[in-house]
């Protein structure tokens, strides 16, 4: 079979394996439009919840199961049949890092850094979900929890640490105060006579400690209250244990770009559906609506961000609502929805009011903070989490249902995957984007604008193209051009495709065959991105430059490496080097802007005619053999 006979082919059976996974009961209905409700869990492709203590990884968890979802789909198999786990602890270090030599020499150094001395700094500093899916799309996993489980290096507990004396009083540290301070008594010693006093209260009203008799909130010392916060904690744990936060969790970097053959091919950047006005919302955009539930229903792996607030989290429904804040602080994986769920099901407590949702309707989300029905270990210990929707056996699930009218909802994404891409040897990528995405920059333009990168060649078969595109039902058209001279849009044009990419994001494009080329040449691949009203889009991801996040106090900055004959960009009838034009934007705004989201895949080496001639060479010994075995029988007689 050829490569375009087996490239159908596989398109074919991934497309009939997922279609073979949605019972006719979930089916689309035609005019009568899509189901009312569905729920991914009855395909069993969702995995389980999982507990993602003592990190603040949501993120990566949402990110995580989301592709877990996908990969299941893509095999057309179930979590029970499969047991497909995958790391989040791979995707939380290296989606909040940068990169060195290892993975592209000439890219070293870009990603995020944090203004932390602590080597567990990413793990500490949340992330958004819009970070692993373009991780996923560099090259880095995703990779078995097996390879890398969420745990330190030491692989010690929370429990192991308080009941250890070497450790005990840094783990009371970090599980009582907050990881702020060298030692108890230091911490003690700066309160004022306002902070002592709640903290006494909490310790004997909250926790029930008993101290010593006369040991009050005036005279404490670390010496009378250790004993007792240790034992307290100690007792916690033996409910709800976690791996120690004061382990060390870095991963080595050489295992950044290990995969086990799964490549992301779509990462969708949905629509937000609510639509807002003075703070409020006041309706749902049907048309976002339906992308989401038809990405649901196809079995793609989807996230969003929202806010949790206690306020607004109903344990007896165990339904989450609030109508506070525009900024999320949680993300989550979807993985169905119900349009009739009541309303009044919800209830939202601000300024003494008790208020619910304009209309009913709510996502069905899996959460990251344990459960009952499914639990989570630790050292070969099970512990149980109650929390989220109870099923048949009154346990709780840890899934919940989200309202539809939340306000903080953001940063739908759905995602895809394939297996086709890698060869014996794995894939090669070509890719200069390595900064997280924290603040996605596009330019709309009346004129023609192109983007493009420059690659430098290995021996290799060119396979596929990647490009990230900012607009909704965009005509895409890709050029490849080999040994471009000057102008990324010269040379030997190799490949062409114009197509339409209905959502914003990150997408693989497949070449029609592949192209071997040798080491020591270059390809282009120009990028047009044209809307549905005729005008032309281009961007790339930015973050907060180093300075600007100083300035603003945050807790991470981005740098980007762009060097010359990298990226390029045409504007008004010419080409111009996309360092210089980066290099002008940080001056101007403090942001850093990264290379274009352009990328190459290829499979080692391309000379197919190489098998051919060893498997010719080999049959011309055997057919010498034959001949001289021939004549020597021959001259015999």
């Amino acid at each position: 079979m050829n490569t375009k006979a087996m490239l159908a082919a596989a398109i074919v059976l991934t497309f009939l394996l997922s279609s073979a996974a949605i019972p006719a009961a979930y089916a689309d209905d035609g005019d009568e439009g899509l189901p009312s409700k569905f729920d991914q869990r009855d395909l069993g492709i969702v995995t389980p919840p999982k507990y993602q203590n003592p990190w603040g990884t949501c993120w990566a968890f949402g990110g995580t199961g989301a592709a877990e979802t996908a990969i299941l789909t893509l095999l057309g198999t179930t979590w029970e049949e499969s047991g497909l786990d995958l790391s989040e602890r791979h995707t939380a270090y290296f989606g909040n890092n940068y990169i060195d030599e290892e993975v592209w020499e000439t890219q070293a150094g870009e990603g995020l850094y944090w203004f932390s001395d602590d080597p567990n700094g990413p793990f500490d500093i949340g992330g958004t979900t819009y970070r692993f899916s373009q991780l996923f799309s560099s090259g880095a996993g995703p990779v078995s929890e097996s390879d890398i489980p969420y745990r330190g290096n030491a692989g010690l507990s929370t429990l192991d640490a308080l009941e250890d004396p070497e450790l005990s009083e840094e783990a009371l540290i970090i599980v009582e105060f907050g990881g702020k301070g060298d030692s108890v008594q230091g911490i003690i010693d700066g309160y004022t006579q306002e902070q002592r006093e709640s903290a006494f209260r909490k310790w004997t009203e909250t926790y029930g400690i008993e101290f010593p008799e006369g040991v009050t909130a005036f005279n404490f010392t670390a010496e009378e209250v250790v004993p007792g916060l240790t034992d307290y904690h100690i007792g916690k744990c033996t409910e709800r244990n976690s791996y120690y936060k004061g382990d060390d969790w870095a991963v080595d970097r050489s295992e950044r770009n290990y995969s086990r053959g799964y490549t992301m091919q779509d990462g969708n950047y949905l629509k937000n559906p609510l639509i807002i006005s003075d703070g409020k919302v006041t309706g749902l955009d049907q048309g976002a609506m339906e992308s989401m539930k038809r990405e649901l229903l196809l079995g793609h792996g989807m996230v969003m961000s929202y806010r949790y607030d206690a306020s607004g989290y109903n344990e007896e429904t165990a339904s989450s609502y609030q109508a506070g804040s525009m900024t999320s602080n949680h993300a989550v994986q979807i993985v169905g929805w119900d349009d009739d769920y009541p309303a009044e099901n919800f209830a939202w407590h601000s300024k003494g009011e008790v208020l619910t949702p304009p209309g009913d309707g709510a996502w069905l989300c899996k959460n990251s903070w344990g459960s009952e029905t499914y639990g989570y270990e630790i050292n070969g210990e099970t512990y149980y989490r109650q929390w989220g929707i109870t099923d048949e056996e009154g346990k709780h699930t840890g899934f919940f249902w989200l309202s539809y009218y939340e306000l903080a909802l953001q940063r739908m994404e759905s995602m895809t995957f394939t297996d086709t891409l890698f060869g014996e040897d794995g894939l090669i990528y070509m890719c200069y984007d390595y900064l997280p995405d924290a603040f996605a920059k596009s330019w709309t333009h009346e004129q023609e604008v192109r983007t493009a990168n420059v690659f430098d060649t290995y021996d290799s078969k060119l396979e596929a193209v990647s490009v990230r595109t900012f607009g909704y039902d965009s005509e895409v058209t890709v050029r490849m051009y080999l040994d471009p001279k000057g102008d990324p849009d010269t040379g030997k044009l190799i490949f062409e495709s114009t197509l339409t990419i209905p959502y914003a994001g990150i997408h693989v494009i497949y070449m029609d065959d592949y192209v071997p080329v040798r080491e020591g040449h270059r390809v282009s691949v120009v990028l047009v991105e044209r809307t549905t009203e005729g005008k032309y889009l281009a961007g790339a991801a930015t973050m907060l430059g180093e300075k600007k996040a100083r300035s603003e106090e945050a807790r991470s900055y981005g740098v980007a490496v762009i060097n010359e004959g990298e990226s390029f960009a045409f504007e008004d009838g010419k080409w111009s080097d996309w360092k210089e034009e980066a290099s002008k934007y940080e001056d101007e705004t403090g942001f850093v802007i990264d290379n274009f989201s352009i990328k190459v895949f290829a499979i080692d080496d391309p000379h197919e005619d190489s098998g051919i001639l060893l498997y010719a060479a080999a049959i011309a010994v055997i057919a010498a053999i034959a001949i001289g075995i021939v004549f020597i029988v021959r001259r015999s007689r």
